[in-house]
């Protein structure tokens, strides 16, 4: 098993409204942004698709299937 410990950054993500969009602040969201060769290893393939499981205080992620090379 490989343990990271990893940053959980902000991301500033504009609101989108019929509404004139200088009315709205933008949101503030949790953002989580993971990469290295280590996720290769693990066999997460570039290109790939994962599945996130997640419950309260827990994430599970999967790859689905065997990418190419991108």
């Amino acid at each position: 098993m490989t343990e990271r410990r990893l940053t959980i950054s902000t991301l500033r993500q504009p609101r989108t409204s019929h509404l004139a969009s200088g009315s709205r602040p933008d949101l503030l969201v949790p953002y989580l942004r993971m990469r290295g060769r280590w996720l290769e290893e693990l066999g997460f393939a570039r290109g790939g698709r994962v599945r996130v499981v997640a419950e309260r205080g827990r994430l599970v992620i999967e790859p689905l299937e065997v990418a190419s090379d991108a």
